[in-house]
Formats: C-alpha cells, structure tokens, sequence
C-alpha cells in the first residue's frame, strides 16, 4: 500500500509521479495552502488549542484533504471566481480613482482660478467695514494684503 493510495470522500489518491509541475502547483500545492490558511485562521480565533498546535492540526487536515479530487475540484472553482472578481475590482477601483483624482483636480482649478479674486473682494468689504469702524491702521493693512493678490494676479494672467 502505497503512502498516498488513500480513499477519501470515494475518490482515487492523485498520481504525483505522473504531474507537470503546473498541474502539480494548482491541483495539490493551491488546495494545500488554501485549506492550511483557512484552517489555522479558525482555529486560532477560537482559542482551542496552542499556537504550535494549532499549525500541527491544520498542516495534518490539509495533506489529508488536499490530494482529494474535491479539492482540486474547489481549488480551480478559486481560481476562476478569484480572477473574475480581481477584475472587476480593478475596474470598479480604477473608474473609482479616476473620479476622485477628477474631482479634486477641479477643485485645485476652482482654486486656483477664482480664489484670488473672491479673496481680494473678501479685503475690499473688511477694508470698509475697519473704515466705517475708524480703525485705519487695520485697513492700511489689509489694503497692502490686497495689493499682493491683485499682484499675484497680475503675474499669473502675465504667463
């Protein structure tokens, strides 16, 4: 009796001699790390066991479960389901990002743009109101303020 001439579930064991690499990478060692993650993830949130053997029990079920054509079966079900959702995910992320990127941009336009003069008109009522208030220093200093902004709007309209 051979090691792996094991009959699980009314299946026959895998031939590993006779694999490719490939199909010896999809149909025993995928199955074999999806059931040890899944395993040792749930057994280490429900606290039954120590962390050692934790990984013992999980790495035992794995080998044993693994080399079952209905892993491999699973396994390529995975696989399929797994690239179709990475795609939509990236479209979904992609259409997503690029309308973030567009809208902030706009903003920074808006900005850029119109901020200068809503920020001057913003100085010329404070200057009247600390006019009308009678403090003239104050206004003396926001009208320098104001002259830098038409200043800088100058320079931009200027390039």
């Amino acid at each position: 009796m051979a090691l792996f001439d094991i009959d699980l579930l009314g299946a026959s064991a895998i031939d590993f001699a006779n694999m490719t690499p490939y199909e010896l990478g999809r149909n025993v060692f995928l199955p074999f790390i999806l059931v040890f993650v899944i395993l040792w993830v749930v057994l280490e949130r429900i606290h039954v066991f120590g962390k050692k053997v934790n990984i013992i029990i999980s790495l035992g079920i794995s080998i044993l479960l693994a080399t079952t054509p209905a892993f491999t079966m699973f396994s390529t079900y995975i696989t399929e389901v797994s690239g179709t959702s990475m795609l939509v995910i990236f479209g979904i992320l992609l259409i997503g990002g690029t309308a973030v990127w567009a809208l902030s941009r706009g903003r920074d336009i808006y900005y850029e743009q119109a901020a200068p003069e809503k920020k001057i008109m913003q100085l010329e009522k404070k200057i009247e109101k600390a006019r009308r208030k009678g403090r003239i220093q104050a206004a003396e200093a926001l009208e320098r303020e104001k002259r830098q902004w038409e200043h800088r709007m100058r320079e931009k309209y200027r390039r």
